[in-house]
């Protein structure tokens, strides 16, 4: 039997991507191992996306530069100044209904610290980050398998794909990247793949497709809050823009774990019965 392919999926979440990245960190302390060295493929989405970068980005002598638990500190330390916002901000956003709630340029100088300049190519294991590009209404991925197969125009910096996945709607303004005179506006993939694991399944039956598949999903904390009916059925459109982006990347992480668990029950079952 073929050794498996592995996958670690990370879902997005924003500052809560402390909770995957302190998993992580207990990973490779028990395991003796870098994650990048763990798995075939990281596939990530916001928060979830700049951990991948960050976990397989090269240091000096072509090293892994970071370790998990160093990557603790980019919440600990950097969250407080990404999601901070001066009383200016607050004016000119009109308290994030008239712009984005927080400006990008502490988020992409964090990027530039911990990924650097490294491109796709260069990662020390393949990634795939997920973008969705408004002007073309379709999902953007960063796939560094793509870039391996033989395809250089999308050989973007890591940290530029690492701002796209993050560029969460209402929170951080897109990024607008060009790759073979096209030209694609990105938001965060968690519009359409917060939890990236099926996305990820899909990369790896390209890659690999007679290998079987293993998954490590990480999650970024539940939100549990009820929307009480009482509430929402007066609810408008300026009370439902906060809550619906929450609503929707919380119900399709949950839709993905379904949708996986039941091809994992039925491949079971399949093999059982065989």
């Amino acid at each position: 039997m073929e050794r498996p392919f592995d996958i670690l999926s990370i879902d997005g979440g924003g500052i809560r991507g402390i909770i995957p990245a302190t998993v992580l960190a207990e990973l490779e302390r028990r395991t003796g191992r870098r994650i990048a060295e763990l798995f075939d493929l990281i596939a990530g989405t916001s928060t979830g996306g700049i951990l991948a970068a960050a976990l397989t980005v090269p240091g000096a002598g072509g090293d892994l530069r970071w370790r998990a638990e160093e990557l603790i500190d980019l919440y600990v330390q950097e969250g407080p100044e990404i999601f901070g916002r001066t009383l200016t901000r607050k004016i000119v956003s009109g308290l994030g209904l008239l712009d984005e709630r927080y400006d990008h340029a502490a988020l992409q100088s964090a990027l530039e610290r911990y990924v650097g300049d490294a491109r796709l190519s260069e990662l020390r294991t393949d990634v795939l980050l997920t973008a969705y590009d408004t002007e073309a209404r379709r999902p953007f991925l960063f796939a560094s398998h793509v870039v391996a197969e033989g395809e250089p125009a999308w050989d973007h910096r890591a940290r530029d794909a690492a701002r796209a996945t993050s560029a969460a709607p209402t929170y951080f303004e897109p990024l607008v990247l060009s790759a073979r005179g096209e030209r694609f506006c990105l938001v965060d993939g968690g519009v359409y793949a917060n939890n990236p694991a099926l996305c990820a399944y899909a990369e790896a039956r390209r890659i690999a497709p007679e290998r079987p598949v293993r998954i490590v999903s990480l999650g970024t904390g539940a939100l549990n809050r009820p929307y009480r009916c009482e509430a929402v059925r007066g609810w408008g459109v300026l009370e439902w823009i906060r809550p619906l982006i929450d609503v929707v990347f919380d119900g399709q992480s949950d839709a993905v774990s379904s949708q996986l668990d039941q091809r994992w029950a039925t491949s079971t079952i399949a093999s059982r019965s065989s």
